[in-house]
């Protein structure tokens, strides 16, 4: 079963990391701002 993009969204969070957590989030705006699919994001997290 799929994740929804929420629930990768949440998991991101517990990477024990904080420098690796900046990093993805930023990567991930910058997907936003190019107007990726929520699909397209949530498979990119997921390989993250």
């Amino acid at each position: 079963m799929p994740l929804k993009l929420s629930t990768t969204r949440r998991q991101i969070q517990n990477i024990p990391n904080a420098k690796n957590i900046e990093i993805i989030n930023e990567f991930l705006e910058y997907m936003r701002n190019n107007e990726s699919s929520e699909y397209h994001q949530n498979n990119n997290r997921k390989n993250i």
